[in-house]
């Protein structure tokens, strides 16, 4: 289990380490994914008490693939200034259920309830890349748009969750129409936020750009 650390404040750049890698899952039985996850580990030795392993979360440059990439890195608390990081927690789920992502380009098992709050937050920040209808964008803008965007998410995850769960209780909707219903509302959001990305922009400091994100509560009764 890493250490825990005073809270930080969010990164300029915040993918540079998106969670600790206590999230990883580490088999309990003794098959071929425990030797991939020693393996990772070995890589990568803690060398003394204040160092840690992170996470940094690599945005999708293919359409065609829902592989989720990483790098695995260590940081020492001990920097001055300390290293800024976005600690994220999980319920770790059912352990037989594995998937894989690919972490320094080697693959690597995780439960399925990790995997999958990894791939809602690159399916947020490809939609909304999308939405802009930008197709000159290059892989390296797209790239850093990602990782403003992915700090803006880091705020906005509560509101997520909230929409999800409000548009979940409208039983009426049918499965099809619900999830439409969803689409519709995120895209919105979504759209919302990269606007602030984007006009946010000449900015230097991240907290100037959070500054910029919509403030008004959405209205339940419309969706």
């Amino acid at each position: 289990m890493a250490q825990q650390t005073e809270p930080h404040t969010l990164p300029e750049s915040p993918l540079e380490a998106i969670e600790t890698s206590a999230s990883l899952a580490k088999p309990a039985d003794n098959s071929a994914s425990t030797t991939d996850s020693a393996t990772a580990y070995n890589a990568l030795p803690l060398t003394h008490s204040k160092s840690t392993r992170v996470l940094k979360i690599l945005p999708s440059i293919s359409d065609q693939t829902d592989t989720i990439h990483v790098e695995l890195q260590t940081i020492s608390l001990d920097d001055d200034p300390p290293p800024e990081f976005c600690a994220l927690s999980y319920v770790w789920g059912n352990p037989s259920e594995t998937r894989h992502i690919m972490v320094n380009n080697e693959p690597f098992p995780i439960r399925g309830i990790i995997y999958y709050s990894k791939s809602e937050l690159l399916l947020f920040v490809e939609l909304t890349y999308k939405t802009m209808r930008q197709p000159e964008r290059t892989i390296e803008s797209k790239h850093r748009f990602a990782s403003e965007f992915a700090t803006m998410l880091s705020i906005k995850s509560k509101f997520f969750l909230e929409l999800r769960r409000k548009i979940a209780a409208k039983a009426e909707l049918d499965e099809e129409s619900g999830r439409q219903r969803w689409n519709e509302k995120i895209a919105e959001e979504l759209a919302q936020l990269a606007l602030a990305v984007e006009s946010s922009r000449t900015e230097s400091k991240s907290q100037q750009v959070i500054q910029t994100l919509p403030r008004a509560e959405p209205d339940w009764r419309s969706i």
